[in-house]
């Protein structure tokens, strides 16, 4: 009988274990899964910004003509 009680008390240590391990993963599923939307908000805000104004960042990287070097022909 006493064997009995063991076991029943160790199964009911591994089962408060497992439930522990298996809300910790289910926690970590959460919070990557927060990071994974974060992310993907992030990369569309960068996009949107790039797209805004390629005809800016365009200009820019032109480079610039003095007067003088125009006329000198």
């Amino acid at each position: 009988m006493a064997e009995v009680c063991l076991i029943e008390e160790r199964y009911a240590s591994v089962a408060k274990e497992i439930k522990g391990l298996i809300n910790e993963s289910i926690q970590w599923v959460n919070d990557g899964s927060e990071l994974v939307d974060q992310s993907g908000k992030t990369l569309e805000e960068i996009l949107t910004s790039a797209n805004a104004s390629p005809k800016s960042s365009h200009r820019s990287r032109r480079p610039r003509r003095s007067r003088r070097a125009g006329s000198i022909r």
